[in-house]
Protein backbone atom coordinates (compact mmCIF):
# COMPACT_ATOMS: atom_id res chain seq x y z
CA UNK A 1 0.00 0.00 0.00
CA UNK A 2 1.32 3.45 -0.84
CA UNK A 3 1.73 6.39 1.46
CA UNK A 4 -0.52 9.40 1.18
CA UNK A 5 0.27 11.17 -2.07
CA UNK A 6 -0.05 14.50 -0.27
CA UNK A 7 2.39 13.64 2.51
CA UNK A 8 5.26 15.88 1.64
CA UNK A 9 6.84 17.26 4.80
CA UNK A 10 3.67 18.52 6.45
CA UNK A 11 1.63 15.32 6.69
CA UNK A 12 -1.39 14.21 4.74
CA UNK A 13 -4.16 16.74 5.34
CA UNK A 14 -6.87 14.38 4.14
CA UNK A 15 -5.78 11.67 6.58
CA UNK A 16 -5.36 14.28 9.32
CA UNK A 17 -9.02 15.15 8.75
CA UNK A 18 -10.00 11.61 9.71
CA UNK A 19 -10.32 10.03 6.27
CA UNK A 20 -8.65 6.80 5.24
CA UNK A 21 -6.29 7.44 2.34
CA UNK A 22 -4.96 4.80 -0.04
CA UNK A 23 -2.35 5.51 -2.69
CA UNK A 24 -1.86 2.53 -4.97
CA UNK A 25 1.33 2.52 -6.96
CA UNK A 26 1.01 2.54 -10.73
CA UNK A 27 2.58 -0.14 -12.89
CA UNK A 28 5.90 1.13 -14.24
CA UNK A 29 6.38 3.50 -11.31
CA UNK A 30 8.00 3.38 -7.91
CA UNK A 31 9.58 0.01 -7.26
CA UNK A 32 8.28 -1.52 -10.50
CA UNK A 33 11.27 -1.63 -12.87
CA UNK A 34 9.09 -2.33 -15.95
CA UNK A 35 9.17 0.97 -17.83
CA UNK A 36 7.25 -0.62 -20.73
CA UNK A 37 4.00 -0.05 -18.85
CA UNK A 38 0.89 0.78 -20.85
CA UNK A 39 -2.13 2.79 -19.78
CA UNK A 40 -4.05 -0.48 -19.46
CA UNK A 41 -1.37 -1.87 -17.12
CA UNK A 42 -1.53 1.26 -14.97
CA UNK A 43 -5.32 1.03 -14.83
CA UNK A 44 -5.12 -2.66 -13.92
CA UNK A 45 -2.73 -1.92 -11.05
CA UNK A 46 -5.31 0.43 -9.51
CA UNK A 47 -8.24 -1.92 -10.18
CA UNK A 48 -6.26 -4.80 -8.65
CA UNK A 49 -5.54 -2.68 -5.56
CA UNK A 50 -9.24 -1.82 -5.17
CA UNK A 51 -10.34 -5.44 -5.47
CA UNK A 52 -7.51 -6.80 -3.29
CA UNK A 53 -8.48 -4.48 -0.43
CA UNK A 54 -12.21 -4.93 -1.24
CA UNK A 55 -12.73 -1.17 -1.31
CA UNK A 56 -16.28 0.06 -1.78
CA UNK A 57 -18.19 3.31 -1.54
CA UNK A 58 -15.05 5.44 -1.79
CA UNK A 59 -14.05 8.66 -3.53
CA UNK A 60 -11.48 8.06 -6.25
CA UNK A 61 -9.21 11.06 -6.83
CA UNK A 62 -7.00 11.56 -9.84
CA UNK A 63 -4.49 14.38 -10.20
CA UNK A 64 -2.92 15.40 -13.51
CA UNK A 65 -2.33 12.19 -15.54
CA UNK A 66 -4.26 10.39 -12.79
CA UNK A 67 -7.46 11.86 -14.21
CA UNK A 68 -7.10 9.57 -17.20
CA UNK A 69 -6.45 6.64 -14.90
CA UNK A 70 -9.60 7.18 -12.86
CA UNK A 71 -11.59 7.51 -16.08
CA UNK A 72 -10.51 3.99 -17.07
CA UNK A 73 -10.73 2.55 -13.52
CA UNK A 74 -14.31 3.80 -13.26
CA UNK A 75 -15.22 1.81 -16.36
CA UNK A 76 -14.06 -1.40 -14.69
CA UNK A 77 -15.39 -1.00 -11.12
CA UNK A 78 -18.17 1.61 -11.30
CA UNK A 79 -20.30 -0.11 -8.66
CA UNK A 80 -17.54 0.35 -6.05
CA UNK A 81 -16.99 4.10 -6.55
CA UNK A 82 -19.01 6.72 -4.69
CA UNK A 83 -17.61 9.71 -6.61
CA UNK A 84 -14.80 10.61 -8.97
CA UNK A 85 -12.78 13.74 -8.22
CA UNK A 86 -10.54 15.18 -10.90
CA UNK A 87 -7.97 17.36 -9.12
CA UNK A 88 -6.31 19.61 -11.69
CA UNK A 89 -6.49 16.54 -13.88
CA UNK A 90 -6.67 15.60 -17.50
CA UNK A 91 -10.18 14.51 -18.46
CA UNK A 92 -9.89 13.17 -21.96
CA UNK A 93 -12.51 12.93 -24.65
CA UNK A 94 -13.01 9.59 -26.32
CA UNK A 95 -10.07 8.83 -28.61
CA UNK A 96 -7.67 11.38 -27.10
CA UNK A 97 -4.29 10.95 -25.41
CA UNK A 98 -2.75 13.05 -22.66
CA UNK A 99 -0.15 14.28 -25.13
CA UNK A 100 -2.97 15.58 -27.35
CA UNK A 101 -3.79 18.01 -24.55
CA UNK A 102 -0.26 19.40 -24.15
CA UNK A 103 0.57 22.78 -25.61
CA UNK A 104 2.50 22.20 -28.89
CA UNK A 105 5.89 23.21 -27.47
CA UNK A 106 5.51 20.89 -24.47
CA UNK A 107 4.38 17.99 -26.64
CA UNK A 108 7.39 18.49 -28.90
CA UNK A 109 9.70 18.54 -25.86
CA UNK A 110 8.17 15.32 -24.51
CA UNK A 111 8.51 13.67 -27.94
CA UNK A 112 12.20 14.68 -28.07
CA UNK A 113 12.88 13.36 -24.55
CA UNK A 114 11.10 10.12 -25.45
CA UNK A 115 13.08 9.72 -28.67
CA UNK A 116 16.39 10.35 -26.91
CA UNK A 117 15.77 7.72 -24.21
CA UNK A 118 16.95 4.15 -24.58
CA UNK A 119 13.92 2.66 -22.81
CA UNK A 120 10.93 4.74 -24.04
CA UNK A 121 10.81 6.91 -20.93
CA UNK A 122 10.71 10.61 -20.27
CA UNK A 123 12.95 12.18 -17.64
CA UNK A 124 12.39 15.88 -17.32
CA UNK A 125 15.35 18.11 -16.56
CA UNK A 126 14.85 19.88 -13.21
CA UNK A 127 14.06 23.34 -14.67
CA UNK A 128 11.31 21.91 -16.88
CA UNK A 129 9.96 19.79 -14.00
CA UNK A 130 9.85 22.84 -11.74
CA UNK A 131 8.31 25.21 -14.28
CA UNK A 132 5.77 22.73 -15.65
CA UNK A 133 4.71 20.67 -12.66
CA UNK A 134 5.57 22.35 -9.34
CA UNK A 135 5.54 26.02 -10.26
CA UNK A 136 3.89 27.06 -6.98
CA UNK A 137 6.33 25.16 -4.74
CA UNK A 138 9.38 26.79 -3.20
CA UNK A 139 12.70 25.99 -4.82
CA UNK A 140 13.60 23.75 -1.84
CA UNK A 141 10.28 21.87 -2.04
CA UNK A 142 10.71 21.40 -5.79
CA UNK A 143 14.25 20.02 -5.31
CA UNK A 144 13.00 17.65 -2.59
CA UNK A 145 10.22 16.38 -4.89
CA UNK A 146 12.61 16.04 -7.84
CA UNK A 147 14.90 13.77 -5.81
CA UNK A 148 12.14 11.16 -5.91
CA UNK A 149 11.40 11.50 -9.62
CA UNK A 150 12.23 8.55 -11.83
CA UNK A 151 11.91 8.31 -15.62
CA UNK A 152 8.26 8.16 -16.64
CA UNK A 153 7.03 5.46 -19.03
CA UNK A 154 6.26 7.44 -22.19
CA UNK A 155 3.76 5.16 -23.89
CA UNK A 156 0.78 5.88 -21.56
CA UNK A 157 1.05 9.60 -22.30
CA UNK A 158 0.68 9.03 -26.04
CA UNK A 159 -1.93 6.24 -26.09
CA UNK A 160 -5.33 7.18 -27.47
CA UNK A 161 -7.98 6.01 -25.00
CA UNK A 162 -11.36 4.51 -25.81
CA UNK A 163 -13.60 6.29 -23.30
CA UNK A 164 -17.05 5.49 -24.68
CA UNK A 165 -17.86 3.37 -21.62
CA UNK A 166 -16.68 6.12 -19.26
CA UNK A 167 -19.04 8.64 -20.81
CA UNK A 168 -21.98 6.28 -20.35
CA UNK A 169 -21.41 5.98 -16.56
CA UNK A 170 -23.70 7.67 -14.05
CA UNK A 171 -20.97 7.87 -11.38
CA UNK A 172 -20.99 11.36 -9.80
CA UNK A 173 -18.01 13.48 -10.86
CA UNK A 174 -16.38 16.64 -9.56
CA UNK A 175 -13.51 18.76 -10.83
CA UNK A 176 -11.27 20.72 -8.48
CA UNK A 177 -9.32 23.48 -10.20
CA UNK A 178 -6.52 25.29 -8.37
CA UNK A 179 -6.29 28.58 -10.21
CA UNK A 180 -2.66 29.18 -9.13
CA UNK A 181 -1.57 25.83 -10.60
CA UNK A 182 -1.46 27.26 -14.08
CA UNK A 183 1.58 25.66 -15.72
CA UNK A 184 -0.65 23.66 -18.04
CA UNK A 185 -3.81 25.12 -19.54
Amino acid sequence: MGRCALLGRCGCRIAQSGHVVYTPEYAGHGKDPNKKATHAMITKSVVDFITKWNLRNFVLVGHSFGGTVIQKVAEQVPDRIKRLVFWDAFVLKDGESVADEFPPQMRQGFEQLRASSTDDTIMLPFPLFRDSFVNTATFEEAKWMYEGVTPEPAKPLFEKLDLKAFYSLSTPKSYVYFYQDNALP
